[in-house]
């Protein structure tokens, strides 16, 4: 039994009763009636919009993997990859150099990136022309940087 039958049940029960409306139980019963009905369409309303939204979603969702497919189709690159690809034994920073311009001075300086990405402890990069602190860190137990700058 829905709730909007449960509603006309309950109506039909104080009717049988022979309730008037117009006494004070009658007012108080019709008026929680006529509450009841309006909240049992409301809800037959939002199980309704939950459906279309659930219909489009699913809808949104394949055309998503449709095109995850279509682009993603031709790519080789696994998770197993990853570990080979970030191994510390990479030299992908050799010769390297990085270039920035200190915040403090304006002058741009050349750096050598394992000097920042390598090191065991901590690492810290001043400017070489006016000597401020550019980049200060250390690594944590996990071997990811905890930025100093930030306390």
């Amino acid at each position: 039994m829905t709730i909007s039958e449960r509603v006309a049940y309950l109506k039909g029960l104080i009717e049988g009763q022979a309730i008037g409306q117009d006494t004070k139980e009658g007012k108080v019963y019709y008026t929680i009636i006529e509450i009841l009905q309006n909240v049992s369409q409301e809800l037959e309303s939002l199980k309704s919009s939950t459906a279309e939204l659930e219909e489009y979603l699913e809808s949104v969702d394949e055309d998503l993997s449709d095109l995850e497919e279509a682009f993603f189709e031709d790519d080789d690159f696994d998770d197993e990859d990853d570990d080979d690809f970030y191994d510390d034994d990479d030299d992908f920073l050799d010769g390297e150099r990085l270039e920035l311009e200190c915040p403090f001075c304006r002058e741009t300086i050349s750096i050598d990136p394992k000097s920042v990405f390598m090191e065991d402890d901590i690492t810290e990069i001043e400017c070489p022309n006016c000597g401020e602190p550019l980049f200060s860190a250390e690594l944590d137990d996990d071997d990811d940087y905890i930025d100093d700058d930030d306390d």
